[in-house]
């Protein structure tokens, strides 16, 4: 093989060494990315689940419906990105059972959360609608049949409304207990006081009417749930803590799956740089091995002739390349004195 043969192939191998580091910085590169991409995913991802909980919280304590309806969208946003989360983990081979389990878990999350604004309209998004406002009604209507006359029968009116207030703003059933206590008060003392039986007898349905409003949004706000462990909001409570649990498994697998990647790149990159070093310094030994033994050949016959004018003496010719030509030529010359 010609010594200019040889260079060219080293040559060569070098090229194809930078090719192949080329090829494993733009893979490096494409990783980088790609972990990027999955890192920015799961804080938008986190970011969604917070804006729900801001949503769920804003409706619960403003009870207004636009509340409902940015949830509603806040939910749908949420989900396409875990979708898209879920494409950027399939592109890597990773076929995880978390984004089902958290997909579904969302769903369950979206109905508990309709359930309770249906429920909170049932019982009344502003004092004048729904149960509040069948209570409002229930009570003015006693209060119109009493009129300003009987104060004693006015006073414990306000006690009941006082009970209804205090219940409303402590969710407790002892204002419960207290309201119906009232309320046998006020009917003994309707039955004692000095309207007419007609009068006794309008009064008194409407003081069981009041009496059946109450506690209809008694009902309905244990259904609701008095606290936030109470109720449907208990339920909801348990469902956003599975959230919480899930997109902790995610980012847990996603860090090992961006840290495998990195070892991974990290082992590719040593291995590739420890074989082509060992290949191009082998090549490079091999090729000036080869080279400076035939020089060194060809300088000993040289000076042996120098010294001792034996023109008999012959340098090896053995190979193909440039120096067994000039061997030749040597021994051509050494042969035509």
């Amino acid at each position: 093989m010609l010594i200019k043969h040889k260079l060219i192939a080293n040559t060569g191998l070098l090229v194809l060494a930078m090719v192949l580091m080329l090829g494993l910085l733009a893979y490096a590169s494409n990783a980088l990315q790609h972990d990027i991409k999955v890192a920015t995913n799961i804080g938008q991802i986190e970011s969604s689940v917070l804006e729900l909980r801001r949503d769920e919280k804003d409706f619960l304590a403003r009870k207004e419906l636009k509340y409902s309806i940015q949830f509603t969208k806040d939910i749908q946003e949420l989900q396409q990105q875990i979708n898209l989360l879920q494409q950027s983990f399939e592109n890597s081979g990773l076929q995880l059972s978390e984004f089902a389990a958290m997909q579904a878990i969302l769903t369950t999350y979206h109905k508990h959360f309709q359930t309770i604004v249906a429920t909170q309209q049932r019982i009344g998004l502003t004092p004048t609608d729904g149960l509040y406002g069948e209570l409002r009604k229930a009570v003015h209507n006693v209060e119109s049949l009493i009129g300003d006359s009987n104060f004693q029968l006015r006073s414990e009116v306000l006690q009941l409304r006082r009970n209804e207030k205090d219940f409303m703003l402590r969710l407790d059933d002892k204002y419960v207990e207290r309201f119906k206590a009232n309320l046998e008060r006020l009917a003994n003392n309707i039955s004692n006081s000095d309207f007419s039986l007609e009068e006794k007898s309008q009064l008194s349905e409407s003081a069981t009417s009041y009496q059946a409003a109450f506690l209809k949004l008694v009902t309905a706000q244990k259904q609701l749930g008095y606290h936030a462990k109470d109720g449907l909001l208990g339920e909801m409570r348990t469902t956003v803590h599975q959230v919480d649990g899930v997109l902790k498994k995610l980012i847990s697998k996603s860090e090992q799956m961006m840290s495998e990647h990195v070892s991974f790149v990290d082992f590719v990159a040593y291995t590739l740089f420890g074989v082509i070093l060992i290949l191009g310094v082998s090549a490079a030994w091999v090729i000036s091995h080869n080279i400076l033994t035939r020089i060194t050949s060809l300088k000993n016959v040289m000076e042996h002739i120098a010294d001792t004018n034996d023109l008999t003496t012959k340098v090896d010719v053995s190979g193909r390349d440039e120096l067994t030509d000039m061997s030749k030529v040597f021994n051509q010359m050494v042969t035509s004195f």
